[in-house]
């Protein structure tokens, strides 16, 4: 059976070959021969991007390629590669500038294909920057061209150009801050130097209302602030002074009516804040100042509502209403050691504390003077004194508000000035602990005022307590050598007076119109009963004259009623108008000499 398939498959192939007619091959790779059956291919040229091909003839019957018809050439390949383009030289067609780009071409030799190159952009080549007012430009060196740029600013510089942001006036050895110059106005850094020179001055009314001014950083170099620098510059919240600042001095109405600054630390360098230099600021509410200022000016931060203020131990001068109006004020620490009041003006703290519980003050164990207005006119509501304190300046404590109730003047106060504490209205006791003097009207129309403890006082001055309605009785130390003129006058309550040894004179009207006075005891070293010294003293009906006494003025008791009057001396008495004597019977007896002294009785003077 095999070998009658075999025989089938031999003689079809035979038959194949017979019928094409070709030239005979090998048959399936074995000994047996074929006839190739032959296919003619015409030789195809390569180009320059497509293969070619050779003159070929190929076996359909075997599938290879041959380079004769007879099939006795066998070909492996029947590929021609392509040439390639033969490419001439690059020509520009298109030259590139600084900012277009350009274009070549070239040509192959063979096909005459075209092909095209970008030829990148030159960019430009530009020279150095320069300032230009609100920009900076610079130049190609290539085209020609101007790029001109808004300023870039940081720290005061701008990043490309350094151009300064701020306008600088050049003094010579120092720049001046004298306006915005390029800035927004926003937040203003200062710089500190500019082309190796420092900037050393604000000049005035650099920032003047600018209305986009919402903070600023003052370098250390900055040695002043000049008159209305950010005067109405309302958005202005922050201030910074860079650690270290040299600052020394800031001008008149320098923030003032700055309305959103909410605090202001001042650096230790800080010395002069003159008039009304943070005034008005509504929002101001903070405030620190350093350890060298020697002056605060007028209305300096007169209407801000500061809650707390620390005076430093070196200032040396105050002006008047250096914190009027500040309504929130709760604590005052003043540590000044001899601070004076500027020349004629008013009251520092004039209502302080109107929107508080009163204010608490508190005196430095080293402040020797309160100077004259310092408190008055301000809501006190407590206050401790240092232990250095020697004067209390005149008007001090004037008008002390509606909350203090009592002062106790250390031992170390020698001097309580004119009108100290006049108008004190609820003022009830007073005790002095040393030897002070007492000024004139130092406690006028202290109406409330119950008590007086006068301690070892030396002089009690002039209307020292005239009007102090409340006052019951009162002690005058031996320490005291004279009672001011109307030094009682109008204490319609005070019904006891007893004046200690040392007393020599109780001065014209001393006690006038003391209505309750019933009860004097003089001391034995009096010398000199004044004019009107007792007048309209209606309750007063014994007195005893001291021997001591040598002068009664003219109407020293007018007024007065006397049941009884001892003189311990009733002899060598002289009228002095008519220079006769008085008869020592008239004197000897309590109820003559109280007729003889009472009313407008002359003035009589005694021998020694």
């Amino acid at each position: 059976m095999k070998r009658k398939l075999f025989a089938i498959v031999l003689a079809f192939a035979a038959a194949v070959c017979l019928a094409v007619g070709l030239s005979a091959c090998a048959l399936f790779g074995g000994d047996e021969q074929h006839t190739h059956t032959m296919t003619y291919h015409p030789a195809v040229e390569a180009t320059c991007t497509e293969n070619g091909s050779p003159e070929y003839w190929s076996c359909s019957g075997c599938g290879k390629n041959f380079a004769d018809k007879d099939g006795t050439r066998e070909l492996t390949s029947v590929v021609v590669n392509a040439t390639g383009h033969s490419w001439g030289d690059w020509a520009v067609t298109t030259e590139a500038d600084c900012e277009i780009e350009g274009e070549r071409t070239r040509t192959c030799a063979r096909c005459q294909a075209t092909e095209r190159e970008t030829i990148d952009a030159l960019g430009h080549s530009w020279g150095g920057w320069t300032n230009e007012g609100d920009v900076h430009a610079r130049t190609c060196e290539n085209c020609g061209n101007e790029d001109r740029q808004a300023h870039t600013f940081s720290e005061g510089f701008c990043s490309v150009c350094g151009e300064p942001e701020l306008e600088l006036w050049n003094a010579g050895t120092y720049y001046i801050v004298t306006g915005l110059g390029h800035s927004d106005g926003s937040n203003v850094v200062i710089p500190s130097e500019y082309n190796g020179i420092k900037v050393s001055v604000i000049y005035t009314r650099a920032f003047n209302e600018e209305p986009s001014l919402e903070s600023i950083y003052i370098p250390a170099s900055i040695q002043a602030i000049g008159e209305s620098a950010f005067w109405g510059s309302a958005n202005l919240k922050t201030v910074t002074f860079e650690e270290g600042s040299l600052l020394t001095s800031i001008g008149n109405n320098a923030f003032q009516r700055c309305t959103s600054l909410e605090e202001i630390a001042l650096g230790d360098y800080v010395q002069e804040i003159k008039s009304f230099a943070f005034a008005d600021c509504s929002s101001l509410k903070k405030v620190t100042l350093g350890s060298s200022v020697t002056e605060i000016g007028f209305r300096a931060f007169a209407g801000t509502p500061v809650t707390e203020i620390t005076i430093p131990e070196s200032l040396q001068l105050l002006g008047g209403s250096a914190f009027v109006g500040c309504d929130e004020l709760a604590l005052i620490n003043y540590n000044a050691v001899n601070a004076q009041m500027i020349e004629g003006e008013s009251n520092p703290f004039d209502g302080a504390g109107e929107n508080t519980d009163g204010v608490k003050i508190v005196i430095g164990d080293k402040t020797e003077v309160l100077p004259d207005k310092l408190f008055s006119w301000t809501n006190i509501a407590e206050i401790q004194f240092g232990s250095s304190l020697k004067t209390i300046g005149e008007y001090a404590f004037n008008r002390c508000g509606e909350y203090i109730t009592e002062f106790t003047i250390p031992a170390s106060v020698t001097t309580i000035g004119a009108y100290a504490f006049t108008n004190c209205s609820v003022l009830e006791s007073v005790t002095i602990e040393g030897s002070p003097t007492i000024g004139n009207n130092a406690f006028y129309e202290c109406a409330a005022l119950r008590e007086i403890d006068l301690g070892g006082a030396t002089e009690i001055g002039e209307s020292a307590f005239r009007g102090c309605t409340a006052l019951t009785q009162i002690t005058i130390p031996g320490s005291v050598t004279v009672i001011g003129e109307d030094a009682f006058y109008g204490c319609e309550e005070l019904a006891s007076v007893a004046i200690g040894d040392g007393t020599q004179t109780i001065s014209s009207s001393a006690f006038f119109n003391c209505r309750k006075l019933s009860e004097v005891t003089l001391g034995e070293g009096l010398l000199t009963i004044e004019g009107y010294a007792f007048n309209n003293c209606r309750a007063l009906k014994t007195l005893t004259i001291p021997a001591s006494v040598t002068k009664i003025e003219r109407a020293a008791f007018s007024g007065v009623s006397f049941g009884s009057v001892i003189f311990k001396q009733p002899s060598g008495w002289t009228e002095v108008a008519t220079g006769e004597a008085v008869a020592r019977s008239v004197l000897s007896e309590p109820a003559s000499a109280a007729e003889y002294i009472s009313g407008y009785n002359p003035e009589i003077v005694r021998g020694v």
